[in-house]
């Protein structure tokens, strides 16, 4: 009862506020979309820098990345070569020499 009553009086003050200000108010004024973007965060705004930050050679895999992405190269190859210690080409043989000693 008490939700069909607030339900009848949030549409009779619909009604009254239509009635009151309906000249005034345009069409476009009702489908107005809105101009302004609401941002929480000060960071893309400032253009600031998110993350871990290295200088001077502290951290060369932080600075690498960081490079990279500020010129906007996301390559993930040199996320695969950065720190080998064996290249592919060893670590083939390797394994070939190990498989053909444990089938013999």
């Amino acid at each position: 009862m008490q939700r069909s009553k607030l339900k009848a009086i949030a549409e009779q003050e619909a009604e009254e506020g239509e009635a009151m200000y309906g000249k005034n108010i345009t069409a476009e004024m009702k489908n107005v979309v809105d101009k302004y973007i609401v941002e929480p965060s000060y960071v893309p705004i400032k253009k600031l820098i998110v993350g871990r930050v290295s200088y001077g050679g502290m951290n060369p895999e932080v600075e690498k990345l960081m490079t990279h992405k500020i010129t906007g190269k996301k390559n993930m190859e040199i996320s695969r070569q950065m720190d080998k210690d064996i290249s592919d080409l060893e670590m083939a043989a390797h394994f070939k020499s190990n498989l053909a000693n444990t089938m013999a």
